[in-house]
């Protein structure tokens, strides 16, 4: 078979064919007897056709190619003169491209015909019908393998192409069961048709980059061609059969020629390094070759392209060659590129694929091709393709923002990243700029650079970025990578930072890891930046010792911080010190104040003294301002600083440090407390308190100070010595009573009887929840049941000295730290000594003291230190008043000091209480002290009226007492003091009893006794009227309480008195309950008046019969009666509510108490009682109360026993 020889353009390239051995032989149809003449070809008659002529090929020692022959002559069957098949020996014809001298390198003396020539006959000329198929089937490579077995070969091609010259009239057409045809360029590398065909064909198919399993090439005018059609099949999946189809006007050529090897070089730039500008270079040029048999391919992509293809089709010995690669880069910055390698080989069978690296990797070297087995050591069947990829070295730029837990809420967006070449590096020059919208690491774009030295910066990406957090955010740090992830070394990466940690400059060296050797880098950088914040922390300290306790005429120092050591952006100071609970127990030295960089003001005035402090505190600075008060004395202002509670509290330095705005931007007054940051908040209030060490004693009686009292009544005194504050310590402390002038109308009395709100004889101390202590202050009892600390020894009696009177307790080492209170409980009974004979009767002349008897008492206290108030005095009291004196006490002794009480008689007090679910006072509260109450009654109710009305024949009249005062009992009236029903009408403007003392009636009547004219009228003297009334609001723990007078007369030694029988009724239900020492009370809903009126008796001022201790049937004492008429039980009025009925009389006869149930308790809470009940809810109270009522009364009197 004929077959293409070796062919070469004139730039060198070289492509191999092998030759067919039988094709020099010149065969006619007249002789020879080779395959030509075997089929009986007769060139002057019709031919027939010849087929399936075996074809067999050596190419080299190891591989054979093999395919079937068949000619056939379509003209023939249309009568057509047949035309004879010639092989024809190069050159074939001048005017040919491929069969002429100068294009293939076939040895002159060689006789081999490669080309297949369809001869050209003028006897049997016909225009355009010279035809002649050539088919080549069944085509096989096959290897021979060294056991003798054969292996069937699918990587090789076989070659189709124009041996002389298609002119006018002629064509050539090809088909194959193969893969599509391809062109083969002539000019290896070419891609235009010039290259590949020149002028050698007019028209032709396929286009020249695409693909056909058809071709064909229309040839034109006649002229020496410059190229000729070339295409190359390869063996598909089925049978491999190629057709060649000459039509002509006489000679046609055509040849086939095998390629057994093949080789492919490409080149791919994966990115062009930026310029200045950001655009990609167009400077440098990539190549890559390859060299087989000393010939050499080459291509490159120029100065603009990203790729380009070099292929070369070879054939190769049976023991194959080596393909030698290479790359080569021009341009300024050829360094900054990296050649990386990967080839692929395809076995003979073309079944299998061989990669290198064999890691799948790449390699900065070309396949190696020095010996036999080498990767690039070609074998005839294969086929490698090689790409060198060439890589640059990249940089990526990313953002890292940490709002941390500001309110920030910038991201990686909100920044624009910046990277531009420097000539730094005294090596590469980098020329590259890099600007870059942040994004996170995994989202950020790599982008190709030169190698050399960058400066790295940052910025907003818009002005609203920038707005977005006011405090603006800090670079703190820039880490570089590699693509390894191993950090970039100092070497290369040079930081500069601030003080305060800010990154100021940064330069980065993209340098090649082998010098002046391109090497690629690929480093990614991120920026890391925090939101900026301040983090003020205000604090406030004293030079107070560590127990918070300062003394009077100390020098105290403070020191307000403003920290701002965490903060990483400068914060505003706008923050004002609240001094009006220093400055009420201390004064300014203005002249102390200090700050380092803030400005402070004094402002407000004596109510809202405050330092008005404003300034700047810097990131990671911390500001202070001091100043100092002085401690005042502990006399100075006690009266105003003695308060218990804010927000002045006496005694106690405390003040608070705090913003002058809230969030809202209204000014902040002072508050009570600091409320507790949160959790990794700042604190934005500071508060000092340090206590002065301080105590009082205060004098007090229960009844309290002021109050009358019937003989036999007795007045508890209690002395007390409270601390100022919690943190003050009272130690060696020894309470001293001088009872000098009480003596002078009333008796030492130790076994007085306790009605509620006073204390048996001894010392008590008592905690800030009114719970009592024992001497280690742990709780011994409670406002309800107290408990001493020590019992009435440690009270011990009054004795006589220099002739005074004085009680003094046995000395107490230490005050317990938890008590704030320590009191001295004692009694003495007004008028009388029952139980004692201290100071005597003979202290009386063996008299009893008149009635208007007046008594001071005076207490003090002592200590390791003194008492704010009521210390030892240096004067003793002045005791020599007598004791009806107008004014008997000693005006030197603070009020606090003494308390007065005057023995009266003839008088009596009914307090209201009420029993039933009463009210939940919540732990830890006052109420119960302060009202004396429980979760089981309600002691003292006022708001309430009484009247008192007269017995007939045991039911209440319907008048009030015929006994008490109204205006026709005045003595201008001329009322002859016999006291009658009322005359007329019931008419309450009658009656002026309910004036108490200042009755004019009484006042009237008193006044007319006085006067001397009227000794010798025969009315003289007039019985004083009685009255009933509730005492003022300034009658201490009694206020509100009914109080009535003079209801039975004192009589004479000799006359003779009768019991007086009474009816207490209540016409109005009680609103308030009043504190047990009278200076406040409480709304108290839905208790009601009393279900029935009490029956009671007055008895006679005569001494009568002794019932028990202090009680007797006389001394115008009183008995409640039952409805038999039976004198129930005297009770103690400190009893708890519901232990006592209805109605009772304490022991000495002068209180009568009464109460009534109180409905369920309302929905209110914790002792804190509501104003105004729901509209419906108060409906529901009404109809409550009402049916209670009438229950009541219809179902008869209440038993009282």
């Amino acid at each position: 078979m004929p077959l293409t020889t070796r062919y070469r353009d004139l730039g060198g390239w070289n492509y191999e064919s092998v030759l067919d051995r039988q094709g020099g032989t010149r065969v006619h149809t007249t002789g020879g007897n080779d395959w030509l003449t075997n089929q009986a070809m007769n060139r002057e008659g019709r031919y027939g056709d010849i087929k399936d002529v075996g074809i067999n090929v050596q190419l080299d020692d190891a591989h054979t190619l093999t395919a079937k022959l068949d000619i056939r002559k379509p003209g023939s069957a249309g009568g057509s003169r047949s035309r004879y098949v010639e092989a024809i020996k190069f050159p074939t014809y001048s005017g040919a491209f491929l069969g002429r001298n100068g294009f293939y390198d076939l040895p002159a003396t060689s006789s081999i015909a490669p080309a297949i020539y369809q001869m050209r006959d003028k006897s049997f000329w016909v225009t355009g019908q010279a035809i002649t198929e050539v088919t080549l089937k069944d085509i096989q490579l096959h290897r021979q393998n060294d056991d003798g077995t054969k292996t069937l070969v699918r990587d090789y091609s076989i070659v189709v192409t124009d041996a002389e010259s298609t002119n006018q009239n002629e064509s050539l057409n090809w088909t194959t069961t193969g893969t599509p045809f391809e062109w083969l360029p002539n000019i290896p590398g070419g891609t235009g048709k010039a290259q590949v065909m020149g002028n050698a064909c007019t028209n032709y198919s396929p286009a020249l980059n695409s693909k056909s399993t058809t071709a064909s090439c229309v040839g034109g005018p006649t002229t020496d061609r410059t190229g000729t059609p070339m295409l190359h099949t390869a063996p598909g999946d089925g049978e491999f059969t190629i057709t060649t189809t000459m039509t002509g006007d006489g000679r046609q050529g055509i040849a086939f020629g095998i390629i057994t090897a093949r080789a492919q070089v490409n080149v791919d730039v994966e990115a062009r390094v930026l310029d200045s500008n950001g655009q990609p270079r167009t400077v440098e040029d990539f190549a890559a070759s390859m060299e087989i048999l000393d010939d050499t391919t080459t291509t490159t992509t120029g100065t603009s392209n990203q790729n380009s293809t070099g292929p070369r089709t070879n054939t190769v010995s049976g023991s194959g060659n080596p393909v030698k690669f290479d790359t080569s880069v021009t341009g300024d910055h050829a360094e900054s590129y990296s050649p990386s390698w990967t080839c692929t080989k395809t076995d003979v069978e073309g079944t299998e694929q061989i990669l290198w690296p064999q890691s799948g990797d790449d390699s900065t070297k070309p396949p190696p091709a020095k010996n036999p087995g080498d990767f690039a050591w070609l074998m005839p069947g294969e086929f490698i393709d090689c790409t060198v990829t060439y890589k640059p070295s990249y940089l990526t730029l990313a953002k890292d923002v940490d709002n941390g837990d500001t309110d920030a809420t910038n991201g990686p967006p909100d920044f624009s990243l910046r990277a531009e070449g420097t000539a730094e590096s005294s090596e590469h020059n980098a020329v590259s700029v890099v600007e870059t919208d942040g994004a996170n690491p995994e989202d950020a774009q790599r982008f190709p650079v030169t190698v050399g030295r960058y400066r790295l910066s940052e910025d907003w990406s818009d002005e609203q970025s920038a707005e977005n957090w006011p405090h603006g955010y800090r670079w703190t740090d820039l880490t570089c990578r590699d693509g390894n992830g191993d950090k970039i070394s100092d070497t290369e990466l040079d930081i500069k930072k601030s003080d305060d940690g800010a990154i100021e400059e940064v330069t980065l060296l993209m340098s090649p890891t082998n010098g002046h050797t391109a090497a690629q880098r690929d480093i990614s950088c991120t920026y890391s930046n925090e939101a900026l914040q301040p983090h003020l922390d205000i604090s406030k300290s004293s030079d107070v010792d560590a127990q918070h306790l300062a003394e009077s005429g100390q020098d105290v120092e403070y020191t307000l911080t403003f920290d701002n050591s965490e903060g990483t952006a400068p914060i505003a100071a706008d923050h004002i010190d609240h001094l009006r609970d220093v400055l009420d127990d201390a004064h300014l030295d203005f002249d102390s104040i200090t700050s380092e960089n803030l400005g402070v003001e004094f402002i407000g005035d004596a109510d809202t003294p405050r330092l008005h402090i404003t300034g700047t505190v810097g990131a990671g600075q911390t500001q202070r301002v001091t100043y100092s008060v002085t401690v005042k004395s502990q006399e100075e202002d006690f009266e105003q600083r003695e308060r218990a509670d804010g927000p002045l509290t006496g005694y106690v330095l405390k003040n608070f440090l705090t913003s002058r705005l809230d969030s809202n931007g209204d000014e902040i007054t002072e508050p009570e407390a600091c409320p507790d940051p949160g959790i990794g908040e700042t604190s934005k209030c500071a508060t000092t308190e340090d206590a002065i060490s301080a105590w009082t004693v205060h004098k007090e009686s229960f009844p309290v100070d002021g109050a009358r009292l019937n003989y036999g009544g007795n007045t508890h005194y209690v002395l007390s010595a409270q601390k100022l504050n919690d943190e003050t310590e009272i130690s060696n402390l020894q309470f001293h009573d001088d009872l000098t002038h009480v003596f002078k109308s009333a008796g030492w009395d130790p076994a007085a009887p306790v009605p509620g709100g006073a204390k048996p004889r001894g010392i008590y101390f008592i905690d800030a929840k009114g719970n009592t202590l024992n001497a280690n202050g742990e709780i011994n009892g409670d406002a309800a049941a107290p408990q001493p600390a020590y019992g009435a020894d440690a009270v011990g009696e009054p004795i006589q000295r220099n002739g005074r009177w004085i009680l003094e307790s046995q000395i107490i080492d230490n005050v317990p730290t938890n008590a704030v209170t320590t009191q001295m409980w004692f009694a003495v009974e007004a008028g009388q000594q029952t139980n004692s004979d201290i100071p005597g009767l003979e202290a009386w002349g063996g008299q009893r003291p008149a009635t208007g008897s007046k008594y001071v008492n005076y207490g003090f206290a002592s200590g390791s230190t003194e008492p704010v108030q009521c210390g030892l005095p240096e004067t003793a009291p002045d005791v020599s008043t007598a004791p009806d004196d107008a004014q008997p006490a000693d005006q030197h002794v603070a009020e606090a000091c003494r308390t007065q009480h005057e023995v009266n008689s003839g008088h009596f007090t009914i307090r209201k209480d009420a029993v039933g679910t009463g009210i939940d006072v919540p732990n830890g509260s006052h109420e119960q002290d302060i009202y004396g109450d429980s979760s089981n009654g309600l002691w003292n109710l006022v708001g309430h009226e009484f009247e008192i009305r007269d017995d007939v024949n045991g039911q209440p009249s319907e008048n009030p007492s015929r006994y008490l005062c109204r205006v026709d009992y005045r003595p201008d009236q001329q009322w002859d003091g016999t006291f009658t029903e009322h005359p007329g009408d019931r008419s309450l403007d009658d009656w002026d009893a309910g004036a108490g003392d200042e009755s004019e009636t009484l006042n009237a009547i008193r006044a007319w006794n006085n006067d001397q004219d009227n000794v010798d009228d025969p009315r003289y003297p007039l019985p004083e009227c009685g009255v009933f009334n509730p005492q003022p609001d300034d009658s201490g723990g009694q206020s509100g309480r009914y109080r009535g007078m003079n209801l039975q007369p004192v009589l004479g030694p000799d006359e003779q008195g009768e019991p007086r029988d009474f009816w207490l009724v209540e016409t109005k239900a009680p609103t308030h309950q009043m504190s047990l020492d009278g200076s406040q009370k409480r709304s108290i809903p839905a208790v009601q008046t009393l279900a029935e009126p009490i029956a009671f008796t007055m008895w006679p001022s005569h001494d009568g019969e002794h019932i028990e201790g202090p009680a007797f049937y006389g001394k115008r004492q009183l008995d409640v009666r039952d409805d038999n008429g039976t004198y129930l039980p005297r009770c103690g009025p400190g009893d708890p509510a519901t232990q006592r009925p209805v109605a009772c009389v304490n022991a000495t006869g002068y209180l009568m108490l009464v109460q009534d149930t109180v409905p369920p308790a309302l929905p209110l809470t914790g002792g804190q009682w509501l104003g105004i009940v729901t509209t419906i809810g108060t409906i529901l109270v009404v109809i409550a109360v009402i049916g209670i009522g009438l229950k009541r009364r219809y179902d008869g009197k209440t038993q009282l026993s």
